[in-house]
């Protein structure tokens, strides 16, 4: 297009939706150019173009670093690549203007409407965007980072993408935004609502999610190190292959969350509800989940080795093939749970609740189950060689095929259970009669 095709372009675009004839003119004016001339790539920067209509002009490439356009008329105006670093835009109308790639560093964007406007690769670092309508914008790779956007409306707004770390986004609207791929480091968003938003392999390592709402918000992929989640509500949230290492999710809110594959390595999950969670081949090694809620949840062939679950409900949950060497379950409910070929080797069940619990080929050895109810167990074929098992109760435990070799059983009443071809130490610190008991009944000691 030549500069003449250009300039008739502004002119009947000028016609179209200005009345007068002199609405340009301080532009006309400061540019020392006519109307049939082109705007892009001029000088303004600096100038006073306060309350211009400025609608549909083309000021693409044009350096406005520092000029003053509060309160104008810059809707479907184009400003792609245009550099307006420091400049005042509070109170302007920049509805469906092309920002795109535009320097808006440290501009002054207070109560502008940027309703559908385009501002994809802008830079808009330490920019004032509070009480701003971003409505619908799109801010896909923006850097935003340490910008003030209190109180801005980005309800459908996409910001994949964009950098977005150290920003405080309490009282900001954020209901439907595209969030996935953006860069969430250090953000303050405690209290924020972020229902269905779309965060999958976004970076919110070390950010604030305090009582934040993510009912329902797609994590998948997203990076949670060492965040703060006291609280918030994740309650069906999709957080499949998130990395929570160290994240600190005390009294959040999970049910029905998907975190299979999740790494939770380290997590504070105290008193955290996780009813019908999928945990399933999540790694929750050395994780604190005493006094949560699991009750129903599936944690098949997931790495709680050393996790604290004391006192935690683990009823109808789905353990199989979980590792739970030396864990902490001691006072835990796990009435019910499938923990076929789980290992619990050296793991403290003091005074656990196994009432009907399923054990078939679990590995018990060296475990603590002091005082635990194991009545109506299946323990078939499971290793329970060098475990405490005294003051435990076996009542029509089932026992068929398990080793009991090296197992403390001083005080174990193993009346009414059975012992088909159960394995035990010859020096098993049992009564006389309870060994010819036993032996009768299919037991078989051993040196």
């Amino acid at each position: 297009m030549t500069d003449e095709e250009s300039g008739q372009d502004i002119k009947q675009l000028h016609e179209a939706t200005i009345n007068t004839t002199d609405n340009f003119s301080k532009l006309e004016q400061i540019a020392q150019l006519s109307l049939a001339d082109s705007f892009v790539g001029i000088d303004l920067s600096d100038k006073d173009l306060s309350g211009e209509n400025l609608s549909g002009v083309n000021l693409s490439s044009t350096d406005l670093s520092g000029a003053n356009l509060s309160a104008s008329d810059l809707s479907f105006a184009d400003l792609s690549l245009a550099d307006l670093s420091d400049a005042n835009l509070s109170h302007a109308n920049l509805s469906r203007a092309d920002l795109s790639c535009a320097d808006l560093s440290r501009a002054n964007l207070n109560n502008a409407n940027l309703n559908e406007a385009e501002l994809s690769g802008a830079n808009m670092s330490r920019a004032n965007l509070k009480n701003a309508n971003l409505t619908r914008a799109e801010l896909s790779g923006v850097n935003l980072s340490r910008a003030n956007i209190s109180g801005a409306n980005l309800n459908g707004a996409n910001l994949s993408g964009a950098n977005l770390s150290a920003i405080d986004f309490r009282d900001v609207n954020l209901n439907g935004a595209q969030l996935s791929l953006a860069n969430l480091k250090k953000a303050r968003l405690s209290g924020a609502n972020l229902s269905s938003t779309n965060l999958s392999s976004t970076n919110l390592r070390g950010a604030n999610l305090n009582s934040t709402n993510l009912k329902n918000a797609n994590l998948m992929g997203a990076n949670l190190n060492n965040t703060s989640l006291r609280g918030a509500n994740l309650g069906e949230a999709h957080l499949r292959g998130a990395i929570l290492k160290d994240a600190f999710l005390r009294y959040a809110l999970l049910r029905e969350a998907n975190l299979s594959g999740a790494d939770l390595r380290g997590a504070n999950l105290k008193e955290a509800d996780l009813k019908s969670v999928n945990l399933s081949f999540a790694n929750l090694k050395s994780a604190n989940l005493s006094l949560a809620n699991l009750k129903a949840a599936n944690l098949t062939s997931a790495n709680l080795l050393g996790a604290i679950l004391s006192n935690t409900n683990l009823s109808n949950t789905n353990l199989t093939n979980a590792n739970l060497g030396a864990a902490n379950l001691s006072g835990a409910n796990i009435k019910e749970a499938n923990l076929n070929g789980a290992n619990l080797s050296g793991a403290n069940l003091n005074g656990a609740l196994l009432n009907n619990v399923n054990l078939v080929c679990a590995n018990l050895s060296l475990a603590d189950l002091k005082q635990a109810n194991l009545s109506n167990a299946n323990l078939k074929d499971a290793n329970l060689g060098c475990a405490d098992l005294s003051g435990v109760n076996l009542n029509s435990a089932d026992l068929t095929n398990a080793n009991l070799r090296g197992a403390e059983l001083s005080g174990t009443d193993f009346s009414g259970v059975t012992v088909e071809n159960t394995i035990l130490g010859s020096d098993a610190e049992l009564s006389e009669d309870m060994k010819l008991n036993l032996i009768r009944r299919g037991a078989i000691f051993e040196d």
